[in-house]
């Protein structure tokens, strides 16, 4: 008889070594944790090397094939985000909206593996400090507002994100400006000095490589709130292990591969751009043409570690965003207009009795 096949490196750690209890993924470590018995799992350094994907052989061939992962996700009513749940977990809230969420109307859903994963390096005792120093640097917030945005349910939030690299060739056509002064002779007849720009026809090709070109593939975060996260450290990206996903959320991919490359596509001509004026001169430049071939292109689908919550305050929602790597903080708060209308008013009266002193 043949001896079972063993299992594959990557495949997840559920419970504890010591007490047998599930584990959850530890910040900045590469181990798993007991909360009841504090023993630390270690997780397997993968092998894989971290690869990427040719993006037009993936879309010709190999996407009804590519490896997937089956998650238990629900979708809120509430903003419409999709995300995954523990399977012991029988009822919780949306992190994005604070809305209820039923795990009944939940559904086994096949997702596209990613890749690769940054790791969460900030963990939740580090990620409310955070916060709560950022909600102190805010200026005209509710005096009661620290009281309601208690941070009881601050979760962590596997985000999907796809990353581009290619190779351009850019043929541009357009002028250069350069600034001289000259003198001319005004109605007085005294002369002045002048700027004038003199204009001269340029063309060129210039020869870009982009690597690592991040898109958010989220619909249920704030685009502005995401993009000022930014910037990721990927070079803490890890290849894929589902050990690292083990206490936190993963959400679905809601931006296809296709979209995510057209604004991939955006991001590059913003950069191209601007390579072409660097590369034309002068005080100014005038580009009339410009014509990019792409080549070599690639791409990730990995995931990046955001903490995510939300609060409500007279009746609005309102939510946040903390990097699980560098503890940044984005999100949206309240403004008492009576202290914005207080300081106007001090600011006024202080102005008046400055005047009223000189």
């Amino acid at each position: 008889m043949s001896e079972p096949a063993p299992a594959p490196e990557s495949s997840p750690t559920l419970t504890c070594s010591g007490c047998g209890a599930r584990l959850a993924y530890l910040p900045g470590t590469r181990s798993l944790n007991c909360e009841y018995c504090g023993t630390r799992n270690p997780i397997t350094h993968s092998a894989e090397p971290l690869t990427e994907i040719d993006y037009e052989k993936f879309l010709k061939e190999q996407y009804e094939m590519e490896e997937r992962m089956e998650v238990v996700t629900v979708r809120c009513d509430g903003c419409g985000a999709t995300v995954s749940l523990d399977p012991l977990v029988t009822s919780d809230r949306c992190p994005y909206c604070d809305t209820a969420l039923v795990v009944a109307g939940g559904s086994t859903s096949r997702l596209l593996k990613p890749r690769a994963l940054a790791p969460f390096q900030v963990d939740l005792k580090h990620a409310r400090s955070a916060f709560k120093r950022w909600l102190h640097g805010l200026w005209f917030a509710p005096s009661d507002l620290k009281h309601k945005s208690q941070q009881d349910r601050l979760t962590g939030v596997y985000v999907p994100y796809w990353t581009f690299d290619a190779e351009t060739s850019n043929d541009y056509a357009g002028e250069r400006g350069d600034h001289y002064t000259g003198s001319e002779n005004r109605i007085s007849g005294q002369p002045r000095q002048v700027k004038h720009t003199r204009w001269t026809p340029v063309s060129n090709r210039i020869q870009l490589r982009f690597d690592d070109v991040l898109v958010p593939a989220t619909r249920s975060l704030n685009s502005a709130q995401v993009r000022n996260l930014e910037p990721w450290n990927l070079g803490e990206l890890v290849p894929f292990q589902e050990d690292y996903l083990r206490g936190f959320r993963t959400q679905a991919y809601e931006v296809e591969l296709t979209e995510g490359m057209k604004t991939a596509r955006s991001i590059m001509e913003k950069e191209i751009r601007e390579a072409v004026r660097r590369d034309i001169g002068g005080d100014e430049q005038r580009i009339h043409s410009l014509q990019t071939a792409m080549r070599s292109v690639t791409f990730k689908h990995v995931l990046m570690p955001v903490w995510v919550s939300s609060f409500r305050y007279n009746d609005k929602v309102y939510n946040f965003l903390i990097n699980g790597q560098s503890g940044e903080v984005q999100g949206k708060r309240p403004i008492s207009w009576f202290k914005v209308i207080r300081a106007l008013l001090i600011a006024a009266l202080a102005v008046f009795l400055l005047v009223a002193i000189l």
